[in-house]
């Protein structure tokens, strides 16, 4: 779904709040990074993120990895 680039600078743009071996990195991962920019907190008890978080965190992400590919 990502490719290298991206998931790189998603890497540097949302720290990890629990630090994952880089073997571990799934997809999931990367979608709770992604939410995270759309305004998902990743707490404990919150349930999984929903379509406009998700959606807010995607066009957020793309915006910024344009900027970074000029």
């Amino acid at each position: 779904m990502l490719t290298k680039a991206e998931s790189q600078l998603l890497d540097r743009l949302v720290e990890d709040k629990n630090p994952v071996d880089t073997q571990r990195k799934t997809l999931s991962h990367y979608l709770i990074k992604i939410a995270r920019l759309g305004g998902y907190l990743a707490r404990a008890n919150d349930p999984p993120p929903g379509n406009l978080i998700i959606w807010r965190g995607l066009s957020r992400f793309i915006d910024i990895a344009t900027g970074a590919k000029l």
